[in-house]
């Protein structure tokens, strides 16, 4: 056993020292002769570093071990006693980034790797006609999307309307991706005929293919999207049902407002598509949701800010005056129970958006009535703001509001006040909000 330890020992002694020898550089015949002796250790790794060192010497006394190694059993040896000179110095070695080297006209080819050089080489058969005039549905089978969609761009571009009997040939292919770029350029031509083609993707297995028809949509969309949108919008989820949600208030599709007013008091539905159903609601005014925004309003959920914010909007928008009295209530007292806190103020953009509605509304003395309230002095900076801009705005009358102690520096929290500059103490002796 110890027999067996000590040899290993000492192979590994050699081997240590087999590998210092490669590592020195070749400056003596000591280091030639152990060089030559390494080429026949049985680790190959070490026969590709002597060989290596020993062809760049250059010493014809090597000719010899060379053209044994030249039959070596391992490819890499063989390869290192066969190279050439080594590389100058200053050429970056292996391994490292080296920009890639340009491309002349001559090589360029709609089959290169690089897709650069494919996108510009199809851009190049898209203009120059022949083949591809009357039918240019081969130059989009590139897997880049990139390069797809700078091909499309160009046709619809160059060919206009006259590019509009291919793109309908692709929009029935079974490529996925000519479909979508189909999709996306008969919508940037508004072609309205081809409205009925678009509608039949929402119900696609692909939700990109349902983004971009729906993307194509808020530009040609008309009566028979309109007309269709409160069905799709019950068996839409996620991204898709946000996307008609949009939809729906871009092209105001009145025939959807039941769903509409369905899906945004629904508690079971993702918040931001009940946020997004009660923006289409405020931008069709509709007189029928009164009622239902009435009721979202004075749901006092902490989780449902975003829910209140977008109603109050909605009410002013309809011109809901009997919500007068509601709004003012959400921003002048604590009316939100925040667990372990207690009753609370509602979220900044809430109160924001009740002012807003109060513009809208035109109860100007409600706004002028906050003058003198002292729930001000608790309010953000912000709050602050928008409230004295909106009745610059209601009165004529300039305002400007009390700014925070932090509106400059985090460092003057540590300050006393009578450290604070001069405009800023005068600013804090004076009303949350006051005129000018």
């Amino acid at each position: 056993m110890k027999t067996r330890i000590i040899k290993v020992l000492l192979l590994s002694c050699l081997a240590s020292a087999a590998i210092a020898a490669v590592n020195l550089s070749y400056r003596n015949d000591s280091t030639r002769q152990l060089l030559a002796e390494t080429t026949k250790d049985e680790d190959r790794v070490q026969r590709v570093r002597a060989v290596r060192a020993l062809a760049q010497g250059k010493d014809d006394r090597n000719a010899a071990d060379l053209a044994r190694v030249a039959q070596d059993p391992v490819d890499a040896v063989r390869r290192e006693a066969t190279a050439g000179p080594p590389k100058p110095q200053g050429t970056a070695p292996s391994g490292i980034f080296q920009p890639r080297p340009q491309v002349s006209s001559d090589q360029a080819s709609e089959t290169h790797r690089d897709p650069r050089v494919r996108q510009a080489a199809r851009l190049r058969l898209l203009e120059s006609g022949g083949a591809y005039q009357a039918d240019f549905s081969k130059l989009l089978d590139d897997p880049d999307y990139f390069v797809r969609r700078a091909v499309s761009a160009q046709a619809v571009k160059s060919r206009a309307a006259a590019s509009l009997p291919t793109w309908r040939k692709m929009l029935v292919s079974d490529k996925l991706d000519d479909r979508v770029e189909a999709a996306w350029a008969v919508g940037q031509l508004d072609s309205k005929a081809d409205e009925g083609a678009l509608l039949g993707f929402i119900p696609s297995d692909s939700e990109r293919l349902r983004l971009i028809s729906i993307e194509s949509l808020q530009v040609m969309g008309g009566d028979a999207t309109r007309n269709a949108l409160g069905d799709m919008l019950g068996k839409q989820t996620g991204k898709t049902q946000e996307a008609l949600l949009r939809l729906a208030a871009h092209i105001e599709a009145r025939p959807a407002l039941p769903t509409l007013r369905a899906l945004a008091t629904n508690g079971k539905a993702a918040q931001e598509s009940r946020v997004l159903a009660l923006d289409a609601i405020r931008a069709m005014a509709d007189p029928e949701a009164k009622p239902l925004l009435l009721k979202m309003i004075q749901d006092y959920d902490p989780a449902n800010s975003r829910l209140r914010e977008h109603s109050a909007l909605a009410l002013g928008a309809l011109g809901a005056t009997e919500a007068i009295p509601l709004l003012k209530r959400l921003i002048t007292e604590k009316v939100i129970p925040v667990p372990m806190v207690g009753p609370s103020y509602d979220g900044d953009n809430t109160r924001i958006a009740c002012i807003q509605a109060l513009e809208q509304l035109k109860s100007h003395d409600t706004l002028k009535s906050f003058l003198d309230q002292i729930f001000l002095t608790e309010c953000s900076e912000d709050l602050r703001r928008n409230l004295a801009e909106t009745l610059t705005r209601t009165t004529g009358t300039t305002h400007d509001y009390r700014r925070s102690v932090t509106f400059r520096n985090y460092f003057i929290e540590s300050l006393t006040p009578e450290e604070y500059p001069a405009d800023l103490a005068a600013n804090l002796k004076k009303p949350p909000v006051f005129v000018k």
